[in-house]
């Protein structure tokens, strides 16, 4: 498998910083040469809008604000992600565009799974962000969650637009290890509707070298090839002066070699699928022009195929069902929201059926003093698996993030088993479907306090939280095959991250990002795997008379574990990334070279994983 197909579908994209170059009925535009990630903030919340600079979308997660993301092998390769108060990946709750994502694989969701093609932005949100937006749809997560948002339908759907318009965006890029990747999105809009299509590829050997730590040898990652495809079609249509109904398809695939890792090679060959298909309605004055609704409905099907061995497979497949409907309403004092959603998952790995339904309900209202917000969030959940299980928080806000600045402070007691999803694992030589049946009762205290600063030359946002936790359940790797949830009776997360866009002069942009954070077993005093005390990134760009650019980037995280029971570490790891923009002559389109690791020729292991060292790639977009 070391080439694959790559799917290429024509695309139309209209960009807010674009000029236009007509034709009868095509509308292409040229976005603005930007170097810069458009990172928003908001009370407990952040997100990263169309990313500039990024080759996969591991690189584009391990730039929210102390969102751990772990990527091996460049693109098409595993990448997790662990939120700053999850304790691990599976802690942490994954969404696409509001749709909670089953896990089938028991470690985390596999973002590369999704072709970064068709993300429009990654965002992260605490525990707190539905009480700190009374009319958010995204579900609360103890632990935090991700949400990826796919392109959308920006084409206006006003009268202005009745006589339709169509914009049309491609990329290509190649690079190290035979990486091949492109994609093309479409989109359209006529008489009060407008729709989106895309599809993308990519096709990677993955035979890099690297640097073994112990010996100093030079050595080389074989057999290590990936490739996949995926597909996004939305359709969204006006109803009424303020409401809309949206059908949204997303389907991927993608074939890994030799994903395990180097000390372990425990799987030759995975395949992953994933298919989501899905309709909302929104509408903000259903009742009254003061009251709104709102609905979702989606399914979701996974597998995860996998060959250890000639002899030994194993084919899991993930069913989550997905319904939501809710109302929100203005009132003299603020706003509320009430939602009743319920989520069911279903697991068949050949061994047995493991199912659960999770019911739920949640409720908040903001009441306005001034310039200041209360925020009470009630949230019941009833599970098929476990019982039923309750939380509430309490924020208090002031000033708005939209207007220029914000401070808000968010308490809350979480009681809930954790979100582990069906699970299947390798134990004793056989399959064993987790987690295991002497898990408990999760309790959370948590307190976070987020301030947010906007002015015309840059933002900042920082954060400071504490989360004591009780009975979480943690994934623990026993050996190379084996491994199972356990509880940890005591864990404490402390935290805090600062993150600032600067503008100093027009062509030229700076961003700054740190968190500093500790989690640890408080029986044993052990810290969590793969939580660095220290996680920062730093970047610089420069635009030349408005047809080339300049960026730099630097990104460190501290020493790590890698596990509950033992003193393994992941040595602390810097890396810088070079690249160059440039607008093509004639054309609404812009080339890009990229340098990744400068400084790393070899590059090294991470737990039996190698991290590539100096990989070049060169892309364009039109």
């Amino acid at each position: 498998m070391r080439w694959f197909y790559c799917t290429v579908a024509a695309s139309l994209v209209l960009s807010p910083r674009a000029f236009p170059v007509s034709s009868p009925d095509i509308e292409i535009r040229a976005e603005r040469l930007r170097l810069e990630d458009e990172v928003f903030y908001s009370s407990q919340s952040v997100s990263i809008e169309k990313p500039a600079t990024d080759e996969h979308i591991g690189r584009t997660l391990g730039k929210l604000p102390g969102v751990v993301a772990r990527n091996h092998s460049g693109p098409g390769s595993l990448t997790s992600a662990i939120t700053p108060q999850a304790l691990g990946a599976s802690s942490t709750a994954v969404s696409i565009d509001g749709v909670p994502v089953p896990d089938p694989a028991g470690v985390g969701i596999n973002f590369s799974l999704f072709p970064a093609a068709l993300v429009e932005a990654v965002e992260y949100h605490s525990p707190f962000y539905p009480a700190m937006d009374a009319t958010s749809v995204i579900l609360p997560a103890p632990g935090g969650r991700i949400n990826l948002r796919t392109q959308g339908a920006r084409i206006g759907t006003g009268a202005e637009e009745s006589g339709g318009r169509r914009d049309l965006s491609a990329s290509l890029l190649a690079g190290s290890a035979n990486t091949l990747e492109a994609a093309a999105v479409y989109r359209g809009g006529r008489d009060g509707a407008d729709w989106v299509i895309g599809g993308g590829g990519l096709s990677t050997r993955g035979d890099f070298p690297f640097r073994d730590p112990v010996s100093g040898a030079r050595r080389v990652r074989e057999n290590n090839d990936a490739a996949g495809a995926g597909g996004l079609a939305r359709y969204r249509k006006r109803v009424g002066p303020a409401g809309s109904v949206e059908f949204t398809a997303l389907s991927s695939r993608l074939d890994r070699t030799n994903p395990g890792p180097l000390d372990f090679p425990s799987r030759d060959h995975e395949r992953d699928t994933f298919h989501l298909l899905g309709a909302s309605y929104h509408d903000a004055q259903a009742f009254s022009p003061e009251a709104g609704a709102f609905a979702k409905l989606a399914g979701t099907l996974s597998r995860v195929q996998n060959e250890i061995s000639p002899s030994l497979r194993t084919d899991a497949h993930t069913f989550g069902g997905y319904a939501q409907a809710g109302t929100a309403w203005r009132h003299g004092s603020g706003e509320s929201f009430f939602a009743l959603d319920d989520l069911e998952e279903r697991l068949n790995d050949g061994t047995g059926l493991y199912a659960r339904n999770t019911a739920g309900f949640t409720h908040s209202t903001a009441f306005r003093a001034g310039d200041f917000r209360l925020i009470p969030l009630l949230r019941y959940e009833n599970s098929s698996a476990f019982g039923g299980v309750a939380d509430g928080s309490a924020g208090v806000a002031r000033g708005d993030a939209g207007t220029g600045a914000a401070i808000a402070l968010s308490a809350g007691y979480q009681h809930a088993y954790a979100p582990i999803p069906a699970v299947s694992g390798y134990n004793a030589g056989g399959i064993a479907v987790l987690p295991n049946a002497g898990l408990k009762v999760e309790r959370d205290a948590v307190t976070a306090l987020s301030v947010t600063l906007a002015r015309e030359r840059y933002a900042v946002y920082a954060q400071l939280f504490h989360d004591r936790v009780m009975n979480r359940a943690a994934f623990v790797s026993l050996s190379g095959a084996q491994a199972r949830y356990q509880n940890v009776p005591s864990a404490t997360v402390l935290g805090q991250t600062l993150d600032g866009r600067f503008y100093p002069r027009p062509e030229l942009s700076l961003r700054a990002s740190a968190t500093v954070l500790r989690a640890w077993d408080r029986g044993s005093g052990h810290e969590f795997p793969y939580k660095p005390r220290v996680q920062g990134m730093a970047s610089a760009g420069w635009v030349f008379d408005s047809w080339i650019g300049v960026s730099a980037e630097e990104e460190f995280l501290g020493k790590r574990y890698i596990n509950l029971s033992d003193d393994q570490t992941i040595s602390p790891l810097s890396q810088t990334n070079l690249r160059v923009d440039v607008r093509v002559a004639r054309t609404p389109g812009t080339a890009f070279l990229k340098i990744s690791n400068v400084f790393d020729r070899p590059g090294s292991v991470s737990s039996g994983f190698p991290n590539p060292g100096r990989t070049f790639y060169l892309g364009c977009r039109f």
